[in-house]
């Protein structure tokens, strides 16, 4: 896996397009950073890049107007803003001249900077400003919050996640399991991060998932999980290749391909080692190899699923499930690129295998899926990060005397006097309404704050007695602390069912 370079972060603007914004580093290094990441996004709509001066640079004002032109010349937008109020005349024209094919426009007055990017439409942008140039007002322009409430998705976090766990395992190919919408972030992205990353594959769950990737432009191999044969010709039309879970399933996609006249539709073969749910069983081995050397069908992988691998308790099972899995691979499938190790077996795969050569192929291709967001057994052991968070801001103080309870139901009294804030997060973002009344923490400025009373659809309260909190405050739902392990305990649920529930009002933010 390779590093992800740059400090950017990234949010869809609901006029169409994405900002591209970073407030952390303004030298030509970061601005080149920022202008390669424009020019890269896909599809065709006009990119604009609103920049500043970079008086760090070390130059004199002519020869850096002449290298910021060169900068946006080179990197092929076709609308630069510059925010200017302290230029001269003759910067403005050197700048003009070294960008002669880019459109450029000149802003000294911050309502008129805004005015404009309140009519821009579709459109990518980056916002490349100092922090003495900041305009206040000119994010809001560009991308309106729709909603506060924000999931931020750290890709270097993300990335580096899944080297590490490559290298636990010894791992030469890794498939990105991105389904459940990306867990509850966004496909389309993390899909585009990893492709460029060199992952092995893609792994979603249902035909669909799969064309808006290709749709969006990715075209890494694509596997489908849960494919009904009703989308067969979808699949096929669009490169994906279906997982294949049953001997009737794979007696329909062969009788698919012969009617289509189909050749060599790469398939990936599950077998059930255990799990009891999904794959093929140890007596149709035999007839499932015959029915693939036919060539209407190509075996692109052969799998299976652990049941327990994030269990210790269990260990006995799990080895008893890759024994079986290699013996079934080296008997009717050998030399197939084989994977059953997850996030899971990624991360303990070293102790389970350690003594056993029979089955050091098993390394091979690994899984990943929640691990990719910091997630595994022996998490910290292994130097893993967590790549998401879950944050809202403080909309209103309110003072609850003693006797008092909060919100619906009037739950909560206590017996003195205290502050509540009213966070603008609820359970249509994803939040348990199970966290009310005491049953969780957010956490402001070092502090975990109580909940208090029910979480409503909307909005929640916290207490925050004694403390100096605002309005406009953020507060974090989740992320470094409480962390999502924490709250999902809580919530008696796993992580995997928080992330898959935030709701699509909350904005998705990546940050690189």
């Amino acid at each position: 896996m390779k590093p992800v370079s740059g400090r950017l972060s990234s949010v869809k603007r609901p006029q169409g397009g994405v900002l591209l914004q970073d407030d952390t580093s303004h030298d030509f290094g970061a601005l080149g950073v920022g202008l390669q990441r424009l020019a890269g996004l896909e599809d065709n709509l006009p990119r604009v890049a609103i920049v500043g001066d970079v008086p760090q640079s070390g130059l004199e004002d002519g020869e850096r107007a002449d290298k910021l032109g060169a900068y946006l010349q080179r990197t092929g937008c076709e609308q630069a803003w510059v925010w200017c109020p302290r230029w001269t005349d003759d910067m403005q024209s050197r700048l003009a001249e070294a960008a002669h094919q880019v459109q450029v426009t000149f802003f000294n007055h911050a309502e008129a900077l805004c005015q404009a990017a309140e009519s821009l439409g579709s459109a990518h942008v980056l916002m490349k400003l100092g922090s003495g140039d900041a305009v206040a007002g000119l994010k809001q322009a560009l991308a309106p919050a729709e909603h506060i409430t924000t999931l931020t998705i750290n890709v270097p976090a993300i990335v580096d996640n899944v080297r590490l766990l490559q290298h636990a395992a010894g791992a030469s190919r890794v498939i990105a399991v991105i389904k459940g919408l990306g867990y509850g972030t966004d496909p389309v992205m993390l899909g585009r991060i990893l492709e460029a990353q060199g992952v092995d594959g893609l792994a979603v769950a249902y035909a669909e998932e799969g064309v808006r990737l290709r749709e969006a432009g990715i075209q890494t191999r694509v596997l489908v999980l849960n494919p009904d044969p009703t989308t067969f010709s979808t699949m096929h039309h669009h490169g994906l290749e279906p997982e294949i879970v049953s001997w009737p399933h794979l007696q329909q996609a062969h009788a698919w391909a012969e009617q289509a006249g189909v050749q060599a539709w790469p398939i990936h073969l599950k077998l059930d080692t255990g799990m009891r749910r999904l794959g093929i069983l140890p007596e149709e081995d035999a007839k499932a190899a015959a029915l693939l050397a036919d060539s209407r069908l190509k075996l692109g992988t052969v799998m299976s699923h652990l049941a327990a691998g994030d269990d210790a308790g269990q260990d006995a099972r799990t080895l008893d499930q890759l024994q079986a899995f290699a013996n079934r691979v080296s008997s009717h499938f050998q030399g197939a690129q084989s994977h059953i190790l997850n996030t899971a077996g990624a991360a303990r795969a070293q102790a389970w295998l350690e003594g056993r050569p029979e089955l050091g192929f098993l390394r091979d291709t690994i899984r990943i899926g929640l691990g990719m967001y910091g997630l595994a057994p022996h998490a910290t052991a292994h130097g893993l990060t967590p790549a998401l968070a879950l944050t809202s801001v403080v909309s209103k103080l309110v003072d609850v005397p003693a006797g008092h309870g909060s919100g619906y139901g009037w739950t909560d009294a206590a017996d003195h006097d205290r502050t509540l804030a009213v966070v603008s997060a609820g359970y249509a973002d994803g939040y348990p309404r199970s966290l009310g009344g005491g049953q969780a923490h957010v956490g402001w400025n070092g502090h975990l704050l109580p909940t208090v009373g029910r979480v409503c659809m909307d909005m929640m309260t916290v207490d925050v007695t004694g403390l100096e909190v605002h309005p406009g405050d953020a507060v974090t739902l989740w992320g470094a602390a409480p962390t999502l392990e924490v709250c999902a305990k809580q919530a008696h649920t796993i992580p995997y069912e928080l992330l898959t529930r935030i709701g699509p009002r909350v904005q998705r933010v990546s940050e690189r």
